[in-house]
């Protein structure tokens, strides 16, 4: 019978330990590796720390007056983690660099997740007064110079101009000498900018006014007088001064042709003879004039009395002609308008 081989009991334990030391070793690793590969393939955490650090960049961009990049990382700080808080700073960060409407966009969306927020009022108060912020509006023509008028007011300015504007739908007029008048409508938002601008077309010459004809009553002529609010009028004063004139130099004849007949028959002689016959001569023609100067001035004065038509011109002349025989005379007068 063979014998099997003895090994003393020593070596036996250390070979046993030493495979229950690898086969410990061996699990923990397992799981110490198993632990590792689970927290790194965690989106939750990542997310929470991607969302602490953006808005950490956040408030430290907005503090150091960096408000266009503290609006970038805020919003990758919502888009990491939708904590609706994070929207208030998103809009008062847009509203800093001017972008009203994405300030605005931001708080409608705030009181739309949080519909309960214990700052609704605030929030709407904000949202409010960021709704009424005016734009700008640049407003250009060509030619420039033109006036504008604003929702049928007058702006008193003229292009080129930037106008402030309240949000909303709004209408601009521009005038100007020589040219058509345009009439554009531009709808505009709250702290928006934008441009409008005007091409204006010239306007043809105006016509020459049309001269009256001599059939045009005198108060249908532009430039013509008024009508007098009573008498006398322009002609009357004419023709009744030559006929006062005429009547006072044919009485001033007269008398010399009285003097001249007295002397002549004291002293007769062929001269004062002579000379007494001119002046009767003379006087009897002053007489004639005067007279029918007079009497053109009534004719006038009676006809214009009841009528609206306006008073002759300055211009009105009365024509004598006088005629002269040896032994009469006469004259004939034609009065000129």
């Amino acid at each position: 019978m063979k014998r099997l081989p003895t090994f003393p009991f020593a070596v036996v334990v250390a070979s046993l330990l030493a495979g229950l030391s690898f086969a410990v070793a061996s699990t923990a690793a397992a799981e110490s590796k198993g632990k590792g590969k689970g927290a790194k393939s965690d989106p939750a955490v990542e997310a929470k720390e991607a969302a602490r650090a953006a808005y950490g960049n956040g408030q430290a961009a907005f503090n150091a007056g960096k408000f266009d990049e503290a609006a970038t990382a805020f919003e990758a700080a919502y888009a990491a983690i939708p904590n609706p808080i994070v929207l208030l700073s998103i809009s008062e960060s847009r509203a800093k660099v001017g972008q009203i409407d994405l300030a605005i966009a931001a708080l409608q969306k705030y009181l739309a997740v949080r519909a309960d927020a214990p700052d609704k009022a605030d929030v709407e108060a904000k949202l409010k007064a960021l709704s009424a912020t005016p734009a700008h509006v640049a407003v250009t023509s060509e030619p420039a110079g033109a006036d504008l008028d604003l929702d049928g007011s007058p702006t008193q300015k003229q292009t080129p101009v930037t106008l402030e504007m309240s949000p909303g739908s709004h209408e601009l007029h521009t005038m100007l000498h020589g040219y058509h008048s345009e009439t554009q409508s531009i709808t505009v938002t709250p702290g928006g900018t934008q441009e409008l601008a005007f091409t204006l077309n010239a306007a043809p010459p105006e016509a020459a006014p049309v001269a009256a004809t001599s059939t045009a009553p005198l108060s249908d002529v532009e430039g013509a007088p008024e009508p007098s609010s009573g008498r006398p009028m322009a002609a009357i004063w004419v023709t009744g001064s030559i006929g006062a004139a005429a009547l006072i130099a044919g009485s001033v004849l007269g008398f010399m042709a009285v003097k001249e007949h007295s002397d002549f028959e004291h002293h007769p002689t062929t001269a004062s003879a002579d000379r007494g016959e001119r002046y009767a001569l003379f006087a009897d023609v002053g007489f004639g004039v005067g007279a029918m100067a007079i009497a053109t001035a009534a004719v006038l004065y009676l006809t214009s009395s009841g009528s609206a038509h306006a008073e002759a011109p300055a211009s009105a002349r009365l024509e004598l002609t006088p005629g002269l025989t040896p032994s009469s005379a006469s004259a004939s007068a034609r009065l000129l308008f």
